[in-house]
Parts: C-alpha cells; structure tokens; sequence
C-alpha cells in the first residue's frame, strides 16, 4: 500500500509540474502572459487532477484522522472543482 500510496503523489506532483512547465513554455510561444495563459480550463483541470492525485496519495498514506481528514478534504474540493469545469468550455478571446 505504501508503494502505491507514494506513487500517486509522486504522480500528481509531475502531472501539475508538467502543466505548469508546459503552460509556461506556451505562454512564451503564443506571445501571451503566464497569467492569461493559467486562467485557460486545460491548465486548471490537469492541475486539479494532479492536486487529487496527490491528496489520494496523502489519504492512503495517512496514519491517523489528523492526516488522513485533511488529505479527503482536499480530494472533495478538487473532485467538486473538475465537476465545475466539466461543462464548461475554452474561449479565447481575439484581441
């Protein structure tokens, strides 16, 4: 369980680490600013599912409930936060 536990923190963190890089870089290409660039919806859902990945890995890998209850509360505001996005689509503005 602990192996599992590691691993999908470790993969949340790589997963909000490789959007943020990405965004960056795509920020710079597209002559926009970094801040424009993170309000666009790919960039929060796969941050968001890299925060969850790293709260799952937090709650399995939690000893008590002052670890562990933290850990679920971050993965329900995450989960209701990508429920949010869901429906919702990409606009770019032209200007």
């Amino acid at each position: 369980m602990s192996v599992l536990a590691n691993s999908l923190w470790i993969a949340g963190l790589a997963v909000a680490l490789a959007a943020t890089s990405y965004h960056y870089w795509l920020s710079g290409q597209q002559e926009r600013r970094f801040r424009e660039q993170v309000s666009d919806l790919q960039f929060r859902r796969l941050v968001l599912t890299g925060l969850l990945l790293v709260a799952a890995g937090m709650a399995l890998a939690g000893t008590g409930p002052l670890e562990v209850l933290p850990a679920v509360a971050l993965m329900l505001i995450c989960m209701a936060a990508l429920f949010h996005l869901r429906g919702r689509r990409q606009h770019h503005s032209a200007g």
